[in-house]
């Protein structure tokens, strides 16, 4: 029996408590919470978001920063290795005493304000460099000793005390044994400085660091270090894949938690780092979320706090029993619609089922503008934006037809007449009887998440500087080219890369340079069409493509060369930066592609390649790339045949370039060599010489050429008209450093029977920059058997004036160079008359080269120079031409003589 009551009494409870739970003061509160619950749901998944889009952007500028810093480091390390390459060449070529002057003097090392360039021999002694305050020997340190042992490229760790990277690379004996290292050094923060604070943050961090663990350079925010050691496997994790992720690592310097991005730079023992802080990058994402944090609370507290009223009030209603019925159910009706139209911040309407407004909250009009009198009775189609079509909205009515709610994002119209998107909930409202009543609309605006949309959409695809796609959109802008040209004709590539852009950064800061490239990217823009794509990779570089062209390759040439052409011209215009006038050159590489089946990365290497061919041509051109570029190494290698060929066979012969003294009196020549080439004809020294130097053939090229112009002087001799004629015959670096020179020049004046006094040797300054003690010693010896000597080109080199008045020196040569401007720029005029003044000073002739105008040698002549050599008085002559010259200029000088008698 006691159990049966027990059971009854719980049945009893539980109908009590379902009855209860019908009335509608308990529903109030279940409906504020299921309320609650549907708005902190969609707080949630905004705040899932928005750091879903935070991380990605964090992401995606760790990859483009180390994919930038990448590309930049190799490039300044293939530079470095490059200048490292060349001078291990010409050093084994031609050795330590002349490498550096000779590579310096024709501009093929880098600038000496960043770099030093040193030679030193195999004890580690410094025995050439570009700066003189460098180490005397750099035995102990890592970097010789690593290239010591190993030809590939050493990289140093920064020594105690110093900020300086060492790069060096073994240097080879003619027998193949050790000869020294070649170094070149660069203050460390040449190679985290490319980069702004707005770029790195104030914990951001790039860096160089070595395989060993030791960081190069490393630079946090505006701080520089170099030397730090850390554990690499930890620090660089992926360093071999290049589309690895970032990873959140936390600083083992610092202890800062940053997305993380390392490069493997191949070919080099050196990894690539670059990390944003993770407090920096997700700032704004937490800013955010105390926003709506408090949002969501503040009306989760007014939201709780109605309710509760509202439960009040009907439950004291429902104790009264005041009403009739019919009362009661507009009460109920009533209050459900105050329910659903309670006044908070969230932007509430109420509609009948013809869709007629009945009722808006104050949020409604603060966010649209309209007041209740100008829309009750009125249908929401007020609201239009325009839009979106009639089956945007049936498919709405649809769903709240079907499911009773409808949520989306919606544009409408505010009362001023601007259209913003808002994210709306429409939910229908029905009675006991189940049929709809009334709809209710609740909206939230949404204009400032579209604006974060927007934003977090041009971080991740447009350069922050310029406004312009960057790679990441660029890539995506080139692939979609490849795949329409397939079937809209060829595409173009084109690779646009500003000349000395790190020498404006330097010499007036980046401010000018950022400057400089907002310019560019605005000019560039104009230059192309509106299908066209202009982008930034980073640094100075742009790139553009051109889609569909001519299907005839040769017209999309010529219309890719047209608009390659327009760069140019419109990039040549000065730039106005802040209150400076400045002028910029671009180089520019191009190549066109066909074809689903092309490749990006091909594509890049291609126009790059084109670009420095441009560059090497001199900057401020557009080549092409041509698929048979490797035709110039084949001719070279062809000509070097040739040109062996030709030392064995003989096929040069000797012009004489005349040298007067006064008016008209010949004094005798300048021997200059000739190749009379089997198919291509007669060439100038200036298209073989080069190529002898570097081959060595210069040797047994330059013995010829002394031996026959001995021999043209000892045959003179037999002839008393031509007997007092003197030769000058140049002699090249190589020949005048060889042990047995001497031995060799008396053995030919010896063999020809010519006179030595008739001969002079013609010596650069370039050969006189080294080990000067052994080239007097050489010079003395040839001096006292009568060999006379001039230094040519005098001027252009850096020899210094100590060692010349050592030198047992005839004559100075004044260079073309000084006497073509010599009546128009002050400055050649002056130094004209200082090298005469010099020569006289010391006892030598002067003879100037390039006379081409009387002008020049009456100015020349008033200054104190009566020797000459120049078009004005003759070209370059055969030997039968300048006999029958020297015998014009004697019977000249026979028929004044005779008109004067």
């Amino acid at each position: 029996m006691l159990s049966i009551s027990f059971l009854r009494l719980a049945v009893s409870k539980i109908r009590h408590w379902i009855s209860e739970a019908t009335y509608s003061y308990m529903l109030f509160p279940v409906f504020a919470l299921f309320i609650l619950v549907a708005a902190w749901a969609v707080i949630l998944h905004l705040i899932d978001v928005e750091r879903t889009g935070a991380v990605r952007t964090a992401t995606v500028l760790s990859q483009e920063l180390v994919a930038t810093y990448q590309a930049q480091a190799a490039r300044a390390l293939r530079e470095i290795d490059q200048t490292l390459k060349l001078v291990k060449y010409t050093f084994e070529i031609k050795g330590e005493q002349d490498a550096l002057l000779e590579l310096k003097s024709s501009a093929l090392l880098p600038a000496d304000l960043l770099f030093v360039v040193s030679i030193a021999d195999r004890h580690g002694d410094v025995v050439a460099s570009t700066r003189t305050n460098v180490m005397t020997n750099i035995a102990e340190q890592d970097n010789f000793k690593m290239a010591r042992q190993s030809d590939a490229l050493a990289v140093s760790r920064p020594p105690p005390g110093f900020e300086e990277l060492q790069f060096s690379r073994r240097l080879l004996a003619v027998d193949g044994s050790f000869a020294g290292v070649v170094t070149v050094s660069v203050d460390a923060a040449y190679f985290v400085s490319g980069y702004e604070l707005s770029q790195l943050g104030a914990q951001g961090v790039i860096g160089l660091l070595g395989t060993d663990g030791v960081f190069r350079a490393r630079r946090t925010g505006d701080l520089v270090s170099v030397g730090d050691m850390v554990d690499y496997s930890s620090m660089a994790p992926g360093a071999e894949q290049d589309d690895s992720a970032p990873q959140v690592l936390v600083s083992s310097w610092d202890g800062v938690r940053r997305y993380t991005s390392a490069r493997k730079l191949y070919d080099f023992p050196l990894t690539v780092i670059a990390g944003l802080s993770e407090e920096e990058q997700l700032a704004e994402y937490h800013r955010h979320v105390q926003l709506y944090l408090w949002w969501a609370s503040a009306s989760s507290v007014m939201l709780m706090l109605f309710a509760v009223l509202l439960a009040r009030t009907r439950w004291q209603l429902d104790q009264s029993h005041l009403r009739e019925i019919a009362e009661r159910k507009q009460t109920e009706n009533s209050l459900r619609i105050a329910a659903a139209a309670f006044d908070s911040q969230e932007a509430m309407i109420v509609t009948d089922v013809h869709s007629v407004i009945l009722k808006i909250n104050r949020a409604f009009t603060e966010n649209t503008g309209y007041t209740p009198a100008e829309v009750v009775g009125k249908t929401p189609s007020i609201f239009k934006s325009g839009r979106h079509n009639a089956m945007f909205y049936r498919e709405m009515w649809d769903a709240i037809g079907k499911q009773g709610l409808w949520q989306g994002e919606i544009w409408d119209r505010r009362k001023d007449g601007t259209v913003f998107p808002k994210w709306m909930t429409i939910s229908a409202v029905k009675d006991e009887n189940g049929e709809v009543t009334n709809y209710v609309g609740s909206h939230y605006d949404i204009t400032e998440r579209k604006k974060s949309e927007v934003r977090i959409n041009e971080l991740a695809y447009y350069d922050q500087l310029t406004g312009l796609p960057n790679r990441t959109l660029l890539m995506e802008r080139l692939r979609q080219a490849i795949t329409d040209s397939h079937s809209g004709g060829y595409s173009a590539l084109i690779f646009i890369d500003l000349d000395n852009f790190k020498t404006i950064n330097d010499t007036l800061g980046h401010h000018v340079g950022d400057l400089l490239l907002k310019q560019v990217a605005q000019r560039l823009t104009g230059c192309v069409r509106a299908d066209d794509t202009v982008g930034r990779l980073g640094g100075d570089e742009f790139v553009v493509v051109l889609s569909c062209l001519s299907h005839s390759r040769i017209s999309a040439a010529a219309q890719t060369e047209v608009v390659g052409n327009t760069v140019l011209s419109t990039l040549n215009q000065k730039y106005h930066l802040d209150d400076v006038e400045f002028h910029n050159t671009p180089s520019i590489g191009a190549t066109l592609f066909m074809g689903p089946h092309t490749s990006i990365d091909n594509l890049m290497k291609q126009a790059d390649l084109a670009m420095y061919r441009s560059k090497e041509a001199g900057r401020n051109a557009i080549h092409f790339f041509d698929p048979d570029m490797e035709s110039a190494v084949m001719e070279r290698a062809t000509l070097e045949n040739d040109l062996r060929r030709a030392v064995d066979e003989k096929q040069f012969l000797l012009h004489y370039q005349p040298q007067i003294e006064g008016e008209d009196r010949l004094t005798g020549a300048e021997v200059l060599v000739r190749w009379q080439h089997p198919k291509r004809g007669m060439l100038m020294p200036g298209e073989f010489i080069q190529l002898a130097e570097d081959t060595k053939l210069i040797m047994p090229l330059g013995n010829w050429v002394m031996e026959t112009a001995c021999a043209q002087l000892a045959m003179w001799a037999t002839r008393p008209e031509m007997a007092h004629l003197t030769l000058a015959v140049n002699v090249s670096a190589h020949q005048f450093h060889q042990n047995d020179f001497v031995e060799q020049a008396l053995a030919v004046l010896g063999k020809t029977g010519a006179n030595p006094q008739r001969l002079k040797l013609e010596l650069t300054e370039s050969l006189l920059v080294s080990n000067v003690d052994k080239i007097i010693e050489k010079m003395s010896a040839l001096k006292a058997c009568g060999v006379g000597f001039s230094l040519d080109d005098f001027g252009t080199g850096y020899s210094s004036l100590s060692y010349l008045k050592r030198l047992p020196l005839d004559q100075l040569k004044i260079d073309r160079s000084f006497v073509s401007d010599v009546l128009s720029d002050p400055n050649d005029a002056a130094i004209a008359n200082t090298i005469i003044a010099l020569a006289n000073s010391l006892g030598m002739g002067v003879i100037a080269e390039g006379v081409e105008t009387v002008s020049q040698r009456d100015f020349l002549a008033d200054a104190g120079c009566n020797n000459y050599q120049g078009y004005f008085f003759s070209r370059p002559l055969p030997l039968e031409g300048f006999e029958e010259y020297a015998q014009m200029l004697r019977a000249q000088t026979v028929e004044l003589s005779e008109s004067v008698i």
